[in-house]
């Protein structure tokens, strides 16, 4: 019975934060680090709600989006100083 409620909590939680997603992207607002924040820290309360409760399925979706962007940002990362050395080895073959 508790594991239902949990999970019917989860289903809320994210019914409204999809809606409240929704309606930024509406008013498109030009802060978008400011809305990626609050974003994160929604999720972080999420997440912490899911530990307390032992509810990791509510969870996991959460934690697999943020590696793929943990994942992405890494790789553009490594992109950018791959680009700079390459960069810097043409300019000293130039000298």
């Amino acid at each position: 019975m508790s594991s239902l409620i949990i999970r019917l909590i989860f289903f809320f939680l994210k019914i409204v934060k999809s809606h409240q997603n929704k309606l930024a992207k509406d008013k498109k607002d030009d802060n978008t680090l400011e809305q990626e924040k609050r974003h994160r820290q929604d999720e972080d309360k999420l997440v912490d709600l899911a530990l307390e409760w032992n509810y990791l399925d509510g969870v996991l979706p959460i934690l697999q989006a943020r590696h793929g962007d943990m994942a992405r940002k890494k790789k553009k990362e490594f992109i950018e100083v791959q680009q700079l050395k390459l960069n810097k080895d043409m300019k000293s073959n130039l000298s």
